[in-house]
């Protein structure tokens, strides 16, 4: 029963574009995973007729092993939406530290309105692998 784990989430709402990958160093001595949030802003393909269609778009989720990107997640978001959608994904076995991590997009950058598809690293979750006591004391949390 409880929480298995405790996590430090980091904010970055940071928009990634095909020509500019997002990077990050984690420098934490102590996590066992990673949980990377990211998205789109909105996901729709309009056709001259006003027509609104599903779209996507492919991102990369890579580390940097012994000097070399090795792409952890390859994630394509695909669907329709005028809003902004984010998914997470949870990255295990990871390297000593300090490490770095990096969202490519795979996908080319819309050069029109009529395809909206920006896409965003909105943070990352350091997380710690622990149970924790809190003996004498009454704790609520919520999942």
């Amino acid at each position: 029963e409880g929480f298995e784990s405790s996590g430090a989430e980091t904010g970055l709402g940071v928009e990634v574009t095909k020509a500019k990958p997002v990077t990050r160093t984690i420098t934490s001595a102590n996590i066992d995973r990673l949980r990377v949030t990211f998205g789109v802003q909105s996901l729709v393909q309009t056709t001259p007729q006003s027509d609104r269609n599903p779209a996507s778009v492919r991102l990369l989720i890579q580390l940097q092993r012994n000097g070399n990107w090795v792409t952890e997640k390859d994630v394509t978001i695909n669907g329709k939406t005028t809003s902004q959608f984010l998914a997470s994904v949870i990255l295990d076995n990871l390297p000593p530290r300090p490490f770095n991590i990096r969202m490519v997009r795979e996908t080319a950058d819309s050069t029109t309105d009529q395809l909206q598809n920006k896409t965003l690293w909105s943070s990352y979750t350091e997380i710690i692998d622990v149970k924790q006591c809190y003996p004498n004391t009454a704790i609520v949390g919520c999942r």
